[in-house]
Formats: C-alpha cells, sequence, structure tokens
C-alpha cells in the first residue's frame, strides 16, 4: 500500500510475484482537478440601516454558507446583525465534487446623513447634488486625524478611494467623477470610530 498526493495528471503501476515466481502487472491513471475558486470580494464597511448582497458564483453543485444557508446568494441586513464585525465564509461544490472555500470580513458602523454630520465639532457637505459628475466635498473646521473617503456604487461596488491625512483650517476637495455612468452613488467618510454616508446622484 502507497499513498500518494499527484499535482499532475501521473499514472502509477506496481508488479507482484507469487511464491512460485508468476508475477502480474497493473497500473491506474490519477487525474487531478483544480479546485472551485469562491471570490467574495474584498471586506466591507456598511452603514446601520444598508443590506449587501454576498455571491458565491455560479456552476456549482452545491453551497454551504457559515449561516447554514444553501443558496448562491445571500443578504447581509445591518438591521438585523446590529453594530460590529462579522465574517462570512462559503463552501462550494462543483461537478467533479471538489470543494472551495471563500470568505469576506463586513463590518457595520452607525452612520449619520452628510449634510447634518460632525465630528468634534466639524460640518461636512457636498454640493452641487444631483451633478453632471463633478462634486465638490466641503469640510468647515479642523480635523486632527486622517480623513478616508470612500465612493460606491449603488451595488456597493468600492468605485473609487482616497484619503486626506489632516485639515488644518477648512478644506473643499473637488471630486470628479463624470467616467462614473449615470446613477446612484454613496461617498463614505470615515473619521477615528465615526462613518458619515451621503448619497449622490449622476445625471
Amino acid at each position: 500500500t502507497i499513498t500518494v498526493s499527484p499535482t499532475t495528471v501521473t499514472n502509477y503501476s506496481v508488479t507482484v510475484t507469487d511464491n512460485n515466481g508468476c508475477f502480474a502487472t497493473d497500473d491506474i491513471n490519477i487525474v487531478t482537478m483544480a479546485l472551485p475558486n469562491v471570490n467574495l470580494g474584498q471586506n466591507q464597511t456598511i452603514c446601520h440601516d444598508a443590506q449587501i448582497t454576498l455571491n458565491a458564483g455560479s456552476n456549482f453543485t452545491s453551497y454551504l454558507w457559515s449561516t447554514g444557508a444553501t443558496t448562491q446568494y445571500i443578504t447581509v441586513d445591518a438591521n438585523i446583525t446590529g453594530l460590529g464585525t462579522f465574517p462570512y465564509s462559503v463552501t462550494v461544490t462543483n461537478t467533479n465534487d471538489c470543494q472551495g472555500t471563500g470568505s469576506i470580513v463586513i463590518t457595520v458602523h452607525s452612520c449619520v446623513g452628510l449634510g447634518d454630520a460632525t465630528i468634534a465639532g466639524k460640518a461636512f457637505d457636498i454640493y452641487p447634488n444631483p451633478s453632471d459628475g463633478t462634486f465638490n466635498l466641503v469640510v468647515t473646521g479642523s480635523v486632527k486625524d486622517a480623513l478616508q473617503i470612500y465612493i460606491y456604487n449603488a451595488q456597493a461596488k468600492l468605485m473609487k478611494n482616497f484619503s486626506v491625512e489632516k485639515i488644518y483650517h477648512n478644506y473643499t476637495k473637488k471630486i470628479d467623477l463624470t467616467h462614473f455612468p449615470k446613477g446612484i452613488y454613496y461617498i463614505k467618510l470615515i473619521n477615528a470610530d465615526d462613518v458619515f454616508l451621503k448619497k449622490i446622484v449622476i445625471q
């Protein structure tokens, strides 16, 4: 008996001999199959009232999520999960009975609208909204900690991100999204433990 772990198609043969000197030979061809590739995307941060759909991909014969779901898609509803960090994983099986696993982490923050948002007395605004794709982001006051800015489409796909290290006294940033398709987008600002979200429209 031998144990093998081939990484490519491999042929194995064996010859046996009995006490009378008679012998026989047999062989077997082992074909290796690639494991299914599962890509749930980058880790995501969503607001306390948002939803995000996770897609394990098509062309698999079965799905098993860490939630117990057995469908291709699951929806993460922040209204149900509450605030916090939540890992999700899925194991898929293909037609060759090979299995693959993917994982993602969803973080849920408490968010408020940008137009009413302040961090330690600092105000944020964005205009014009709607626009043709050119927006002005205005921060009134000074921000000591780095400000992370993310722009998502309506399907929660990250389209653009940048950061501002420090704001000493007021700040205006022109954001050019004219190369994006018309539609609804979300701009998210993260500063320390605070998250602010605003819907913007390109028309």
